[in-house]
């Protein structure tokens, strides 16, 4: 979805798919769970996306000649975590490019993006559907997702979009 309230909302519109999922579809087994979180920053945003991220995140766009003459900078790492695997990319896109048509369109203005996928492969042994068991997954990615951002973003985020 790219469109929902909280956090709540989100979780139980993945429980509603998965009991949708058993009901009609009757899948026996998983072999990846996933959740993936975008947040792309644009316009005034970008312009203080240095007072948004750590340092650690922004990499050279901290230095104010880089910024001043970047025309892309992009950053990837895959990362293990207690719940599998979180592929972190982020960096600045300029105009009409994309790193992922199916998820993130390509725009007129250029924009930084946050793209956090974090996930569970059970390809070497599926488990069996359950949706039960999948929501409590999906909810543990979703808060290694949280953690992760959290990490990375400033106080000057809450404050830029009106969040307590």
């Amino acid at each position: 979805t790219t469109r929902y309230t909280n956090r709540t909302e989100f979780l139980q519109r993945i429980t509603d798919a998965c009991r949708t999922l058993e009901m009609h579809i009757h899948p026996t087994h998983v072999t990846r769970l996933g959740v993936r979180y975008i947040d792309r920053f644009r316009d005034d945003a970008l312009e203080r996306i240095h007072e948004f991220f750590r340092p650690e995140l922004l990499g050279p766009e901290v230095v104010p000649e880089f910024r001043a003459n970047a025309l892309q900078i992009l950053s990837e790492g895959l990362f293990r975590t207690a719940e599998g695997f979180l592929v972190a990319k982020w960096g600045l896109l300029p105009e009409n490019t994309t790193i992922d048509p199916t998820a993130i369109l390509p725009e007129p203005k250029g924009s930084w993006i946050l793209d956090l996928d974090a996930y569970s492969d059970y390809s070497d042994t599926p488990i069996p559907f359950d949706s039960a068991s999948l929501v409590l997954g999906a909810e543990m990615l979703v808060k290694r997702i949280y953690s992760v951002f959290r990490w990375g973003v400033t106080a000057a985020v809450d404050l830029h979009f009106g969040r307590e």
